[in-house]
């Protein structure tokens, strides 16, 4: 597609559609994750589980770097394919590159505390607040969501 034929109004289509989709899946994870705490499930299971999922994640944004291809479905490819033209090619690598830092960062700082500490205890979420990062993290990327899909200009990108 070319960069003049952007139709802004599908795009912010398909990214509400995604966080549609992502909020679907977040509320799946968090009745999951409410059912396996209360069923005696631990905590070493949980973290590695979330290590593989982050480590899976950096994967595919080192892949997208290296190729310069997008990973996704078909809707995913084509918002990527207009982010990368809206922000240009610049920034929008700039931004990859912070991305795969944060995920590295944080799956080392996971894999350290997997191996130097006893994780594996059954888990107690036994009040509201042990909740509270979960759905901190939720209502974050929500927001930050929306405020990137009201700041694409209306008009078709020329």
């Amino acid at each position: 597609m070319n960069e003049q034929d952007w139709d802004i109004k599908k795009i912010k289509r398909l990214k509400i559609k995604h966080l549609v989709a992502y909020n679907l899946v977040m509320v799946l994870v968090a009745v999951l994750f409410g059912m396996f705490a209360d069923h005696g499930g631990t905590t070493g299971v949980v973290l590695i589980l979330c290590c593989i999922a982050l480590w899976i994640q950096l994967i595919i944004i080192l892949w997208s770097l290296r190729t310069g291809r997008v990973f996704g479905i078909k809707s995913e490819r084509l918002v990527q394919k207009f982010e990368r033209a809206y922000m240009g090619e610049k920034r929008w690598k700039r931004r990859k590159i912070g991305q795969a830092v944060l995920v590295l960062i944080i799956n080392i700082g996971i894999t350290a505390f997997i191996i130097n500490f006893d994780v594996f205890r059954p888990m107690y979420m036994e009040s509201p607040s042990d909740y509270f990062p979960l759905f901190a993290g939720w209502v974050g990327y929500n927001a930050g969501e929306i405020t990137r899909i009201r700041k694409i200009k209306n008009e078709s990108m020329i």
